[in-house]
């Protein structure tokens, strides 16, 4: 079912005690034009491509360098990028830390981009455990959301858009699918509305997820793939990954789960709404690991299982 499978998968961080501890060697580091093209321009864009080459020190170091400021909101972009480095490496504690302390910046922000941090700060709990998402959080973003748009000119209107759509995306994969379609049918309309090209992909997107969480996983699978042309967004492939699997088809949720794996460097860089997806799209290529094991397993696949284990808990050893 697909809420199992978000269950299953999404709260990794507790289920790992239980699991198998095989541990294999010698798993490649993606280079940067295999790993989606990251260029590395300006300090973000290297922090971002040394990540993906698994220089997180490096990394990290380049991050500490920047000095957010609430009061110029583009400074509080390196803390994106913070909270992805952290989950990239299974270190849920620091991620939900990390969280916090951008929405302790943003305050000096536009009301807006604090609530950016505060639905990123959903987010991570999602990766970490599904079960700490806050429902009346969500809701409450929602409703200041829903508000704004009522009053804000159209350049604020595609802002709250972007906010609205990743709380419903949070909401799904958090199990909390009645919350998600409210916020999905109430959106839809200014969507069209607005002719956002990037507003259009991720409803488009949270439709087709929809389906698959209200048990038409024919449906979903098939408006997914209408997604894919190259220039789909990154969570097109989870969803994908997620409807195979429901749908029993472990040999094309493999497919997808290996594209995740090799695309970290478009998990980086991929503008979606706003970068606000950075975390979660980072998160699902290590998650991609575990994905395919599952897959494998049930296609009797021990050997291969146990590898996509064993790189899966070598990424996130927490």
């Amino acid at each position: 079912e697909a809420g199992a499978h978000g269950a299953a998968v999404v709260g990794v961080a507790h289920q790992r005690a239980g699991q198998h501890q095989q541990v294999v060697e010698g798993e490649a580091p993606l280079g940067l034009a295999g790993a989606g093209g990251v260029e590395g321009e300006g300090p973000q864009g290297r922090a971002d491509a040394l990540a993906v080459l698994g220089r997180y020190a490096e990394a990290q170091q380049v991050l500490d360098s920047l000095k957010p400021d609430g009061t110029s909101p583009a400074s509080l972009y390196s803390r994106i990028e913070q909270i992805s480095l952290a989950l990239d490496q299974g270190q849920f504690a620091q991620a939900r830390e990390k969280a916090q302390q951008s929405i302790e910046i943003a305050q000096a922000a536009d009301a807006r981009v604090l609530r950016k941090f505060q639905v990123m700060q959903q987010l991570v709990a999602m990766v970490d455990d599904p079960r700490s998402v806050s429902l009346d959080a969500l809701q409450q973003l929602a409703t200041a959301e829903q508000l704004e748009l009522q009053q804000a000119l159209p350049h604020g209107r595609i802002e709250s858009l972007m906010n609205l759509l990743a709380i419903a995306l949070v909401a799904q994969r958090s199990n909390h699918a009645d919350f998600s379609g409210k916020v999905i049918n109430a959106a839809s309309p200014l969507v069209d509305e607005l002719g956002n090209p990037n507003l259009g992909k991720m409803m488009r997107l949270l439709q087709a997820q929809q389906l698959n969480y209200q048990g038409q996983v024919d449906e979903a699978i098939a408006a997914l793939n209408k997604q894919v042309d190259g220039n789909e967004l990154f969570q097109v492939h989870s969803a994908l990954v997620a409807a195979y699997q429901a749908a029993g088809k472990h040999e094309l949720a493999l497919r997808h789960a290996q594209w995740l794996q090799e695309n970290r460097g478009r998990a980086y860089v991929e503008y979606n709404l706003d970068q606000l997806l950075q975390p979660l799209n980072v998160a699902d290529t290590r998650l991609a690991h575990l994905w395919a094991s599952q897959s494998n397993a049930v296609l009797g696949r021990s050997e291969a299982a146990a590898q996509q284990q064993a790189a899966f808990l070598k990424a996130w050893p927490e």
